[in-house]
């Protein structure tokens, strides 16, 4: 599989990680185009919302409101 986001989540590539759990990663866009510009990756292979699974997508909208909370109080690193 020749997915960048698959690789980062198995460790096989470099990615400035703010959160991990068993769900997702939260790591900082390389290419921001605004302050705070983060990525939250599925630890699964699923290019499309419908592709991940039901624990997933459960976890989904709570973890992106907890960053967006955080990185609005200027959390930094691995703080989320």
């Amino acid at each position: 599989m020749n997915c960048v986001f698959c690789a980062i989540a198995a460790g096989q590539m470099p990615a400035h990680l703010l959160h991990d759990d068993e769900h997702f990663l939260v790591l900082l866009d390389i290419f921001p185009l605004r302050p705070a510009h983060v990525l939250i990756v599925s630890r699964e292979h699923a290019p499309l919302l419908g592709d991940l699974s039901v624990p997933a997508r459960d976890a989904l909208l709570a973890l992106a409101e907890r960053v967006t909370k955080e990185a609005a109080a200027g959390a930094t690193n691995r703080d989320l």
